[in-house]
């Protein structure tokens, strides 16, 4: 590999993230198709004027958003050599240097180039040369750039695989024993002491981790099978721990869908896979739902918001196709360990206000790359007070300012929704103030209803700002809040009432059983008699792709955990993100709207 290089520089904003890159309409594209529309919803001219070896220089926290490996994929195919920005985002990092392509790290460039300059990278002087002046970049990874210079990880894998057939496969070291742990850590921290026998780990230390359970769910099914036989691996270390979820196009909605269904299938065939759930709800509520999520557990997803399982103590988070065959064939994964925020909320919530209103909140304090590559943790006594959906929610949107895990210490309700023993996970505990970077005090009180206004889900204000703001269309549901305590919320504000003519309602629980507790308790009911299109347990709107996608110039607000530029339609929609009291309150008048007096009348 060049040590030494030069490229045109394309010069971008801060926070692009990946459904701008490979906006969703295009995932099921061959690459050859996919990469004509690269960066399509911001720089529409811009993928056909790229030319092998141009260089992206770029603002803070470049790949945010999806898991979608796709977009690091379809840059390097198209000819990008490199991206330097001051940050990226945790899963887009992993997956570009696992195909292969340089991510360079410095703060100042991207104020100095313009479109059409040319920079030069000089990797052993650890520096970008421009106009006369040199700015640095830190040294790669040596693991990081073994796998560039194999020309990326499906290569590398297959040079073992091919090692382990002429009989020189370097031999697997099996773990230590588990020794006596010392120190006091963060909750992440313990996770993986645990899970790697290391009697003590510090923010920065890699570390092997040994999966608990790996899934896939079907946007990547065809992308890790293609990876898996191209690394040539005939078999999976630990089939009996791997799955496959139907989520995201179950049903099918477009003309390529069915085929990452057919993928799905070949690859459970294929590597006798222990799971495989099809068309039963969202993978990220189905998983801890049915226990394959439990407190102390390590479990890798092909997906963002795989950190959803942090509300029961495991330590979750996404990663990308590439990187999932590779584990699902060694057994294993390297991990940095984060270092980790802690968030303690004290008090009562006032009434109307939900735990999304919490994330949002935190979400607009940290900003889109203040969580990046560390742990959230939070506690105090409005978190002890908070049910397992609430949770849940505020643990899927951690990734949302580019956190690695989302936790929460296991307490009862923890242990009877997991079904686990209290005695067993009492050493899973957050650490005192001093292993934390950052401490954030909140006062429950002081949190109001809160939204997320286009285009970046840090962009939070309080719902107040917004009264008034006509809306086109309604969404309850996602991954995010589509739970029991979701639907129930909107039921008691909904009852009796009906949404105006003029605005679409689409409601989609998380999973059947959700949908099924619903019909038992009238919530149904009540949305069908209020005006609403009631699916079936699936990702839906969310990802841009199911039923309901909105116009050119339209407005909708949702409870679903993304409003990125052309997410849920043209670039020129839309999304506002709010709690399920504040959109349910906002379908009584097709404009945003306070829930609060709505919730103090039903209670008087």
């Amino acid at each position: 590999m060049e040590k030494r290089f030069s490229g045109r520089v394309w010069l971008m904003r801060k926070d692009i993230d990946t459904d701008i890159i490979a906006p969703t309409q295009i995932l099921g594209l061959p690459m050859e198709e996919m990469i004509k529309h690269i960066f399509e919803p911001l720089y529409p001219d811009l993928a056909a004027q790229i030319q092998q070896g141009d260089i992206i220089v770029a603002g803070p926290n470049f790949g945010c958003g999806s898991s979608r490996e796709m977009a690091p994929e379809a840059m390097k195919v198209a000819g990008i050599r490199c991206v330097i920005a001051p940050s990226f985002a945790r899963i887009f990092f992993r997956n570009s240097y696992n195909n292969g392509m340089l991510l360079l790290e410095n703060d100042e460039l991207y104020k100095h180039v313009q479109n059409g300059d040319h920079v030069t990278v000089d990797l052993e002087k650890l520096c970008v040369e421009f106009d006369g002046k040199e700015y640095p970049i830190p040294k790669i990874p040596d693991n990081l750039l073994e796998i560039v210079e194999a020309g990326g990880l499906v290569k590398a894998c297959e040079q073992e695989n091919e090692a382990k057939a002429r009989g020189e496969a370097k031999e697997k070291k099996p773990l230590p024993p588990e020794p006596d742990y010392v120190g006091e850590h963060t909750l992440a921290e313990k996770i993986l002491m645990r899970n790697t026998h290391s009697a003590s780990l510090r923010p920065g230390d890699i570390v092997m981790a040994q999966p608990t359970r790996l899934f896939v769910l079907d946007v990547y099914t065809g992308p890790v099978l293609r990876k898996l036989r191209g690394m040539h691996y005939t078999e999976v270390a630990h089939p009996e721990t791997a799955g496959v979820i139907d989520d995201h196009q179950m049903p099918c909605v477009m003309f390529d869908d069915p085929e990452s269904f057919r993928s799905g299938c070949t690859l459970v065939d294929e590597y006798h896979f222990g799971t495989h759930i099809i068309g039963e709800g969202i993978g990220h509520q189905l998983i801890p739902e049915r226990r394959y999520a439990k407190p102390g557990n390590v479990i890798f997803v092909t997906d963002s918001h795989t950190t959803t399982y942090g509300a029961v103590g495991c330590f979750s988070t996404g990663v990308g196709y590439t990187e999932m065959a590779a584990a699902l064939g060694r057994g294993e994964m390297w991990v940095r360990v984060p270092s980790a925020i802690k968030i303690r909320i004290d008090g009562v919530l006032p009434e109307g206000v939900m735990s999304k209103d919490i994330i949002l909140r935190v979400l607009g304090d940290l900003t889109a790359n203040g969580g990046t590559y560390r742990s959230l943790e939070f506690c105090g006594t409005a978190v002890d007070a908070m049910s397992m959906d609430a949770r849940i929610c505020i643990s899927n949107m951690a990734v949302e300012c580019g956190a690695k895990v989302g936790l929460f210490a296991p307490d009862a309700k923890t242990c009877a929704y997991s079904g686990v023993d209290p005695e067993d996970v009492a050493w899973m505990t957050i650490g005192p103030d001093e292993c934390y970077e950052q401490v954030l005090h909140y006062k429950a009180e002081d949190f109001v209803p809160n939204l997320a206004v286009p285009q970046f889900v840090d962009n939070v204000h309080p719902v107040t700002e917004y009264i008034g703001t006509p809306v086109n269309q309604i969404f309850l549901g996602s991954c995010t809040n589509g739970r029991l305590e979701d639907m129930a919320t909107a039921a008691k504000i909904l009852k009796g009432h009906h949404v105006p003519a003029n605005v679409k309602f689409l409601v989609t629980c998380a999973t059947k059983e959700i949908y099924k507790k619903c019909i038992e308790l009238g919530y149904m009911q009540i949305f069908a008699e209020a005006g609403a299109m009631v699916t079936m347990p699936y990702c839906s709107l969310c990802q841009g792709r199911g039923g309901g996608v909105v116009g050119e110039d339209e407005v909708i607000l949702a409870t679903n955990n993304r409003n990125f530029l052309g997410r849920m339609g043209p670039a020129s929609s839309k999304i506002y993100l709010g709690s399920p009291a504040t959109i349910a309150a906002s379908a009584l008048t097709g404009r945003i709207t306070d829930p609060r007096p709505i919730l103090k009348e039903l209670e008087g």
